[in-house]
């Protein structure tokens, strides 16, 4: 189970169906939140990796530590306000990041 930066708990990720031949395929992706300042940068965000790497290993996907941390800057880089950082992270290693603002 995945924890936000205030140690709530998280959902366990969004599910995916698709449906190949006659088969239903059922993958959820794996979701971390974090509390974003833009004085401070993400709270806890080496735990918040470490976390999401854990999950990843344990669930087979492929998980880049690095390119997380890259986009995680890129999509926080130049906000004035607070917020939350969402991160989908998929089995293929492909990430979105998601900003809300809160006050």
């Amino acid at each position: 189970m995945l924890r936000n930066s205030r140690g709530a708990a998280q959902s366990r990720g969004v599910v995916l169906c698709g449906c190949y031949g006659d088969e239903w395929l059922v993958m959820g992706d794996l979701e971390e939140v974090m509390r974003f300042d833009p004085d401070d940068g993400i709270a806890n965000l080496d735990e918040h990796l470490d976390r999401l790497r854990a999950a990843a290993e344990g669930r087979g996907f492929k998980f880049d530590r690095h390119a997380a941390r890259n986009e995680l800057q890129a999509a926080t880089f130049g906000r004035r306000s607070r917020g939350l950082a969402r991160l989908l992270l998929s089995p293929s290693g492909a990430m979105a990041i998601e900003l809300k603002a809160v006050d």
